[in-house]
């Protein structure tokens, strides 16, 4: 009793059979093949075939196989004193393997021109030159630029490339090693990327550091893909890099605030990148950063460091990278301020107050003014004051002294000798990062009780008084009529 080799394996299909070579003195009233995925298959344990009857060859058609799957059959006969079988066969079925390319990284792709082709050392199809007869010329799926193949393909390993139109000189990248794809389990999906997948990543420098609130820190961080392709000059055309960061040390791919980092230039066979991550960070602490990569629609992966140039992220080789922020010394206070007795609509800016030789200030400044921080719950205390600072004559105040323990909301009162006390319409927050900037000029709604006076289009403080007691009245006059008249004498020869 022989079995037959087996042939014609599809996915869900083979041809066996065998060869009764006697009857052993009985006639032969059953005889097929039988198979299972364990060795040495019963026709009482597994599945068979009955292909006739009596001595000789014969041919079994095995079905219903599961593609991707070991399977071992060997042939019986039967007669009247049992069963015998030929030897155990061993094999598996063939393997439904989908290529798909994502042709979003090449550069000056036309989906509705261009053709992409598969080709390798397929079986019945070796290296078959694209274009050519036979040729395995790949599908669109939809809109995208996803091209896809599907081929029945044996267990084993397979290299093979992606060209564009054809001939060979549309390979995805000139040289270098061909792709390589082991089949060894049921509806394989190739997921490619065109040129290639991001071989190494890193965060390349610093690893740690320490700076002021709002001050800058650079990040650098760097990837390679294989073949030349981050070889050549300038940004590998599809490949995206950022920057994360976070204030629990985990794996980045958790994290939600990344930075687009752009590209930095050449550093030998990879691109490098840099992200200026101080200023996108709003609050002191200890953060945790780290980099991330994407070459066309493929999957995200991460860098980390090291001092031996760092790697794809594990969190014990190469990590994430650390970054103390304190508060600054100082931080940097602008305002924008119109007086109204100083304010000249024509000019869109205020003139310069005016002493007895001309202009009392500097150039360019229209006066002086206080300003203060009150605390923003009551009794609404002053914090801090800055008294004799220039108010330009553009409305412009800055103040780069303000301390930069001052985290919390304040109000913002401004000052001046002849105008009404005016406090911003709510309290403003100090713990951003540095400048905190406030405009009193845009709305009347900017100051509390919408204490403003309109001018054209611009907001002023209320003048004329200078008594300082809150309110506009006679006594105000009285004084600025007393000092009139002082300056007129002051002034005669």
């Amino acid at each position: 009793m022989n079995t037959s080799p087996v042939s014609g394996i599809t996915t869900t299909s083979a041809t066996s059979g065998g060869d009764v070579t006697g009857d052993g003195g009985s006639p032969v009233t059953a005889r097929g093949v039988c198979w299972g995925t364990s060795a040495n298959p019963e026709i009482g344990t597994g599945n068979y075939t009955t292909d006739g009857s009596g001595t000789g060859t014969f041919i079994s058609q095995i079905t219903g196989l599961s593609e991707g799957t070991p399977y071992h059959v060997r042939a019986y006969a039967t007669n009247s004193t049992g069963t015998v079988y030929g030897s155990d066969m061993y094999f598996t079925t063939l393997t439904t393997v989908t290529f798909n390319v994502d042709m979003s990284t090449a550069e000056g792709f036309i989906p509705s021109t261009d053709v992409v082709y598969l080709t390798g050392n397929f079986p019945g199809s070796t290296w078959i030159t694209p274009g050519d007869p036979g040729s395995m010329a790949m599908t669109q799926v939809g809109t995208t630029l996803i091209y896809t193949h599907t081929l029945t393909l044996a267990a084993g390993t397979y290299e093979y490339k992606y060209f564009k139109n054809a001939g060979w000189n549309g390979g995805e990248y000139a040289g270098g090693s061909n792709r390589v794809m082991a089949v060894a389990t049921a509806n394989q999906q190739v997921n490619d990327t065109w040129g290639g997948t991001i071989n190494w990543a890193n965060l390349q420098w610093p690893g740690t550091g320490a700076i002021e609130l709002g001050s800058s820190y650079d990040v650098y961080m760097q990837a390679n893909i294989l073949n030349g392709i981050t070889g050549a000059s300038g940004l590998t055309y599809g490949l995206q890099a950022w920057i994360g960061y976070s204030t629990d040390n985990t794996d980045p791919n958790t994290w939600t605030n990344w930075i687009p980092a752009p590209f930095f230039g050449q550093s030998f066979d990879n691109d490098e990148f840099k992200a200026v991550l101080g200023s996108a960070i709003a609050a002191e602490g200890t953060y945790y950063y780290a980099s991330r990569f994407q070459f066309g629609n493929g999957s995200f992966v991460y860098g980390g460091f090291s001092v031996t140039n760092g790697g794809f992220w594990d969190g014990t080789n190469n990590i994430s990278g650390v970054l103390t922020i304190t508060a600054p010394l100082t931080k940097i206070l602008n305002l924008k301020v119109y007086l109204e007795g100083l304010y000249n609509e024509t000019a869109g800016e205020m003139n310069q107050a005016q002493g007895l030789s001309g202009a009392q200030f500097g150039a360019g400044i229209a006066d002086k003014v206080t300003i203060e921080l009150h605390d923003a719950n009551s009794p609404f205390d002053m914090v801090t004051t800055f008294t004799d600072v220039d108010l330009h004559v553009s409305g412009g105040i800055s103040i780069n002294t303000v301390p930069g323990n001052l985290t919390s909301m304040y109000y913002i009162v401004v000052k001046h000798r002849n105008s009404i006390e005016t406090w911003s319409s709510n309290p403003i927050s100090f713990a951003t990062a540095s400048p905190i900037t406030y405009d009193f000029t845009t709305n009347a709604s900017q100051a509390f009780g919408n204490n403003l006076k309109q001018v054209g289009s611009v907001y002023v403080v209320w003048g004329g008084e200078p008594t300082q007691d809150g309110i506009v009245d006679g006594s105000d006059m009285a004084v600025i009529d007393n000092n009139s008249t002082a300056t007129i004498q002051a002034i005669r020869p």
